[in-house]
């Protein structure tokens, strides 16, 4: 089967049957961020894409939008983002009409081997979440002092996001394997072979991917003193969702590494949300090479 990887892909089925019900009203695409289980950055490329499909297609985007335990009240959003969207729940007024976003085709065929390869769309979707999810001042002021701190503008640097085990473990449906430790180290030794770099900046969150890459590089190696977890034992990770202790801040430290990685001069790395937030940040500016290793049914 073709994949769609483009994002006109409306149900015009659907708007069709629907149109009865729209006449003169204002059409909303409701943006339901409230799945406690999805990660930060997951739900930020969600909003990002389904924000772009809605203004294409004439629909404003309302969002609804909570992390882990966290209820983000309306006060709270620019903590994470900026954006002039508005933000509620489902509730619509007489002369509206709302279409939720979780009746949309799945984004998971968006977010494929294709989509890295495509400057056109990377560019994009830069340009997208520039005007309309920014970043808030204070993310980005952290992102400089790590910038400065680790000299990225005076370094090749090869930047490596390696998901972590409990990606692997859960095997979550539509998400893609993501590549093993060993698997990325033949990647960097096919990269390096050909080109040089000062040092690795890794992403992660599983301390024990560290560990096996600071054994494997150690000198080269460089990343951020985040507090992350050990994804090494089955049983806590099956119970991630209902229990997870990393808090916003936490969280918030993800997303600025995920920003530093997308200044890399080359980025490597499975398919998942971070890669693609960092793809999107980085505007087409590096290569990217991403080990596809096909999606869990």
């Amino acid at each position: 089967m073709k994949v769609r990887n483009n994002l006109q892909f409306i149900d015009k089925y659907f708007d069709k049957k629907a149109r009865r019900f729209i006449g003169n009203k204002i059409k909303y695409l409701l943006i339901n961020e409230n799945q406690i289980e999805r990660g930060l950055l997951s739900k930020y490329t969600t909003m990002l894409l389904n924000s772009y499909w809605a203004l294409k297609n004439n629909y404003i985007p309302i969002i609804n939008f909570q992390y882990r335990n966290y209820e983000i009240k309306e006060n709270q959003f620019n903590d994470l983002f900026l954006t002039n969207f508005e933000l509620r729940k489902e509730k619509a007024g007489n002369n509206e009409y709302i279409r939720d976003s979780r009746n949309l085709p799945s984004l998971y065929d968006f977010w494929n081997e294709d989509f890295f390869s495509s400057s056109n769309k990377i560019i994009e979707l830069n340009s997208f979440s520039k005007k309309y999810l920014p970043f808030n001042n204070a993310i980005n002021q952290r992102v400089a002092d790590n910038l400065e701190k680790f000299l990225f503008d005076k370094n090749m640097i090869l930047g490596v996001k390696a998901r972590g085990g409990d990606y692997n473990q859960l095997k979550l449906r539509d998400h893609y394997r993501q590549p093993t430790s060993i698997e990325l180290f033949k990647k960097i030794e096919e990269i390096t072979s050909t080109q040089n770099f000062d040092f690795i900046f890794l992403s992660t969150e599983d301390e024990d991917i560290i560990n096996t890459f600071e054994k494997e590089y150690s000198q080269k190696l460089k990343y951020c003193d985040f507090k992350r977890k050990n994804f090494s034992d089955i049983k806590f990770v099956k119970t991630i969702n209902e229990s997870f202790e990393l808090n916003l801040d936490d969280a918030l430290n993800y997303v600025i590494e995920i920003i530093l990685l997308s200044n890399s001069d080359y980025l490597l790395g499975g398919i998942n949300s971070g890669m693609v937030c960092a793809a999107i940040l980085n505007n087409n500016k590096s290569p990217i090479n991403v080990i596809n290793n096909e999606r869990y049914k």
